[in-house]
């Protein structure tokens, strides 16, 4: 398998450059802790006109400068007109092991924030309070007023590199203050820091203390309540939605550093070579159809409307017709009230509702939780197909707990010889779930105590010990064997790309204006014809002799050739031909897997004892969208135990964990989530009737 990249960098500093163009400056203050830090970071940007700031967690910043700019005399002067300026001393970092002793994650962020606005006016990077910021307009949630089109948020992607030398995209949202009403405040309005955009450059700037401006103008970083900025992945429709995902932005930053930054700093991500690659089968697919149909078939469905206004009856209309349509068999009724010995599908409002009207949330007052199914109609009115195969796999989940069985799908077939234990932990809880090889569910829940000792205290305090190891990697679950060999499932900060720099650089290619003579383009699709051979091809050639172009375009050349076969063979040989490419092909399998096969299917190697993997969507049939990061797991054994997760591996190749993908987790971690989920409603319901 060929290697694929992650969002791990190394990095080269090139310090003889560095020290010859720049000046850089460390401030260290005599306080505890840098008191307004954001303000004095950008104070120290606009009024001390520094390239770029960053920010080193405790009592000091560094600051960078073009050489000559300023000495430590000029910054002196200077911070004693800010609050709290004459508690800074200040350090020229003149040597390279002065350079060498800046944490690199710093020195890279400092030249990262330099970045100024790129010739594209539709982007812009921003160093705010020691960060990075990239805006791109289209974004831009606007509204129209008296005056034009009022700009009301203003996503943005937040670049920084961390401890751990990981790169890392981050969605951020500034907010009108237009919209404080609408605003999740943590704080006083006067604690958040306040920002103004240019409207000719695109660029955020910081707001200063003696400044007014109108509310319009002010924007503060927070979100609405109840709501999130979501900025795919990765997105390759066309080259707009690229720009727009965060693999889009990452594109734009690559150029820029290359363009503006090489000279001095060298960012390379690492690699990783896959020594497994897990694809997704659609044998399974159909047995678990098959499964659903038998349970529809044998159950009866009641939509519950626990809202009851002119919106959710039309919405258990649609609900009850995608139903009938998807399962022309089911048994299914609609009323106000919840019926026993049915599934029932409860309509409610989502919780943000019911806290912002201070009303108590009927799904907290549900008891038949096994049996039962809450659907929110704010979240899934626009994708009322999608919520009847979720809520029907739920709702079998549901039984297959009640019953103690794996029905879902065959447990036998993984040919298991012994029992399989998993393990999470939620608040001060252990949960447990124990499978036998033919598929019998037992689960188990204790407080990890001096008191409680048995059998799975000794996994608990194993969740415990790794869990204090690194706080940076979070502890997702465990998994024990049949000989107790213990494996411990960890997320990281990591990440899989995929080929970012050819996706963004064929979209360039497609778009770039080209002109091609009629006599040449017909002397080319002779020569294509001599290699490739169809019935269509003396018609296209014959279209080419006879237009009355003598001129042609993309545009003109793909209106001739339409046959997609056709058209995709030519636009190759065209491209060999001239540099000049006519239309590009995502997600034809050849190139979907050299471009993307970081985000594709299950992928699992080893490294030093540990397992590493991570997972995509399925391979076939992709969308032209990828909404989240191919996060990588490591799996950790405990002590002397076997590396055994790869056993695990297909149990992740199911599609009824997430809707119509593969999971993340081996599936039975869904089916203790929902056991734990049962059992916290259970109890919460017990509490509210004791007196």
């Amino acid at each position: 398998m060929h290697p694929i990249k992650i969002n791990s960098v190394s990095i080269l500093f090139n310090y003889d450059r560095i020290i010859n163009d720049f000046s850089i400056f460390k401030l260290t203050t005599s306080e505890k802790y840098i008191k307004f830090g954001s303000l004095i970071l950008d104070e120290a940007l606009t009024g001390l006109k520094s390239q770029s700031v960053v920010f080193e967690k405790g009592s000091c910043f560094y600051c960078l400068y073009i050489d000559g700019a300023l000495n430590t005399n000029n910054i002196s002067q200077k911070l004693k007109s800010v609050n709290d300026g004459e508690n800074f001393s200040i350090e020229k970092m003149e040597s390279i092991d002065s350079l060498k002793s800046i944490p690199q994650h710093l020195l890279a962020q400092l030249f990262l924030n330099s970045l100024a606005a790129p010739k594209n006016s539709l982007l812009a990077f921003n160093n705010l309070a020691g960060y990075l910021f990239s805006i791109n307009s289209r974004l831009f949630v606007k509204r129209k007023s008296n005056n034009g089109e009022l700009i009301l948020k203003i996503p943005s992607i937040k670049i920084r590199i961390d401890k751990a030398l990981q790169l890392q995209l981050e969605v951020k949202t500034f907010s009108s203050l237009v919209l404080i009403k609408k605003l999740n405040l943590t704080k006083s309005i006067k604690e958040y820091s306040k920002y103004s955009i240019s409207h000719s450059t695109q660029k955020l700037r910081r707001v200063l203390p003696n400044e007014k401006l109108a509310a319009s103008d002010v924007f503060i970083e927070k979100q609405e309540l109840g709501k999130k900025t979501s900025i795919p992945f990765l997105s390759f429709e066309n080259q707009e939605s690229f720009s727009v995902s965060k693999m889009g932005f990452l594109y734009s930053l690559y150029n820029e550093i290359n363009s503006k930054l090489s000279e001095y700093i060298t960012l390379n991500f690492k690699d990783i070579i896959p020594e497994h690659s897990l694809r997704y089968n659609k044998r399974l697919q159909i047995e678990k159809n098959e499964v659903i149909d038998t349970t529809v078939s044998n159950n009866s469905f009641h939509i519950v409307d626990k809202i009851n206004d002119e919106d959710s009856a039309d919405f258990c209309e649609d609900l009850i017709k995608s139903f009938r349509a998807e399962y022309p068999d089911a048994k299914i009724t609609i009323g106000k009230k919840e019926k026993t010995k049915c599934f029932n599908l409860i309509v409610i409002h989502n919780s943000d509702y019911y806290s912002r009207y201070n009303i108590e949330d009927p799904y907290k007052k549900s008891i038949n939780s096994n049996t039962s199914q809450h659907i929110t109609i704010e979240d899934f009115k626009h994708s009322i197909k999608s919520v009847v195969k979720n809520t029907v796999k739920e709702l079998c989940i549901k039984l297959d707990i009640k019953k103690g069985f794996i029905s879902l799908i065959d447990w036998q077939k993984y040919n298991f010889k012994t029992h399989w234990k998993f393990g999470i932990k939620h608040e001060s809880l252990f949960y447990f779930l124990d499978i036998s090889p033919q598929g019998q569910l037992t689960f188990s829940e204790f407080e990890n105590t001096l008191f409680t000792q048995n059998e799975y205290s000794e996994y608990c305090d194993i969740y415990e010990n790794v869990l204090s190891e690194n706080k940076n990697e979070n502890v997702e679950g465990i998994i024990v064997s049949g000989e107790n060999d213990i494996n411990v499932i960890k997320s990281s900060g990591e990440y899989t790309l995929p080929d970012f720099i050819s996706i963004g650089q064929t979209f360039d290619l497609a778009n770039q204006p080209f002109k091609i003579k009629q006599t040449e383009l017909v002397q080319i699709f002779e020569d294509f014809e001599k290699h490739f051979s169809h019935e269509k091809n003396e018609v296209y050639k014959n279209l080419i002799n006879e237009s009355t172009e003598s001129v042609f375009d993309r545009k003109s050349i793909l209106k001739i050739i339409n046959h997609r076969t056709i058209r995709k063979e030519f636009t190759e040989f065209f491209f060999n031909k001239t540099g000049n490419l006519l239309h590009y092909y995502f997600k034809d399998s050849l190139t979907r897997y050299k471009l993307m096969d970081s985000n594709l299917d299950i992928k699992y190697l080893t490294k030093e004892n540990q397992g590493i993997y991570f997972v995509g969507t399925k391979g076939e049939g992709i969308q032209s969208n990828f909404p989240r990061a191919s996060k990588i797991r490591k799996i950790v054994p405990h002590n002397s135990s076997k590396l055994l997760f790869d056993e695990l591996l297909p149990t992740m190749n199911v599609d009824f964990v997430k809707h119509e993908n593969i999971t993340v987790l081996p599936f039975p971690f869904k089916y203790l989530r929902e056991y734990v989920h049962q059992s916290l409603k259970a109890k919460h319901i017990c509490n509210s009737h004791k007196p």
